[in-house]
């Protein structure tokens, strides 16, 4: 994902090299030549990281990064300066700058650092989401099974985990494991490093589903009062699983679809499209559930049901419902219906 970079300096050469090496290295990059402006720019953009000189004429970039530090303490800041003083720098390390550089700087410097920055900012939010989410989370337990069908469709999980699959359709009655399954697909595959995340559609009203799934721009609606960070956007290099997704609206399923497809979205209220570049999306919902999905995308495609489950398929292999709750013959036995990764649908997706 591409980071938003603030660059504050009084000085117009270094400002406008600056912005030029950080726009060709793919971040997004707003200037400012005064404190109260680099202020201003602060207040109203919420940049995930800024590169702040400590001189800038009108104000100090001590007091800068003392604004800043007050207002959003998870914000990366990197001071540069040509002329400070040991003890400038010492308190600017104290307020919690992210790193100082002193002028004249090599360019490349500046990248790495800025780089770094935003790593590093982009994985403590994801470790808040994960502390979040388990201190919300009860112990589930695990997979427990004593049939040898329940064993033979694990194994099929595990072949599933492995494979270049992008997306996964989980399907099967309440209370069947499908989040331990997604769990157990997060965990086995390339992507285990990487977060899962999960999103029970069911629970969320419907003027919610975009703004948690996609994230919103400061001031994209009443309560909007700084960007947040979709769902899509965290769980980029690991794994997104959405529970219930019968649940969701039809101008939800619309969106999501597209999502799928394109592998692209857009947080509310902005304008430009962001890239999902290597996230699982794992996709659960009942029988039932599965059914209104199918009424729900059906107008968009055409031709009702049969015609739903066809355009399913350019993103999903053969869709298979698991047997119910009274077709068990013990433990998880055949709580899911697994279906093989289709070779003619490339790496489009399975259903589980």
């Amino acid at each position: 994902m591409s980071a938003h970079v603030l660059v504050a300096d009084d000085e117009a050469l270094i400002l406008s090299s600056l912005r030029g090496v950080l726009l060709q290295e793919g971040f997004e990059v707003t200037v400012a030549s005064s404190g109260e402006q680099a202020w201003m720019h602060f207040v109203n953009a919420r940049p995930d990281v800024v590169l702040l000189d400590l001189l800038l004429g009108d104000i100090t970039g001590i007091e800068v990064l003392r604004r800043i530090r007050q207002l959003s303490p998870e914000t990366k800041v990197i001071l540069i300066s040509a002329h400070a003083t040991i003890e400038q720098a010492v308190e600017a390390m104290k307020l919690g700058g992210y790193d100082f550089i002193r002028k004249p700087f090599e360019l490349e410097e500046i990248v790495t650092t800025v780089r770094n920055a935003a790593r590093t900012s982009e994985l403590e939010g994801r470790v808040d989401y994960l502390a979040r989410r388990a201190a919300q989370q009860h112990d589930s337990g695990g997979l427990l099974y004593s049939s040898t069908v329940m064993a033979g469709k694990l194994r099929e999980v595990e072949l599933i985990a492995k494979s270049p699959v992008q997306t996964v359709l989980i399907q099967g009655e309440s209370g069947t494991g499908k989040q331990l399954v997604a769990q157990l697909l997060h965990e086995r595959s390339v992507r285990k490093s990487g977060p899962l995340v999960e999103l029970n559609c069911s629970t969320l009203p419907e003027t919610l589903v975009e703004s948690e799934l996609f994230g919103h721009e400061r001031g994209a609606f009443s309560d909007a009062r700084e960007r947040k960070l979709g769902l899509a956007e965290i769980a980029d290099g690991g794994t997104l699983f959405l529970d219930e997704i019968g649940d969701l609206s039809l101008s939800a399923q619309a969106k999501l679809l597209t999502f799928l497809e394109k592998r692209t979205f857009r947080r509310v209220g902005a304008t430009a499209q962001i890239e999902a570049h290597d996230a699982r999306h794992q996709l659960g919902g009942g029988a039932d559930a599965v059914a209104r999905s199918e009424v729900g995308c059906h107008q968009r495609v055409g031709g009702g049901r049969a015609a739903h489950r066809a355009h399913a398929r350019d993103h999903t292999s053969d869709v298979v419902e698991g047997p119910s709750h009274r077709a068990r013959l013990g433990g998880l036995e055949g709580a899911l219906a697994i279906a093989q990764h289709a070779g003619a649908h490339g790496d489009g997706g399975v259903t589980l």
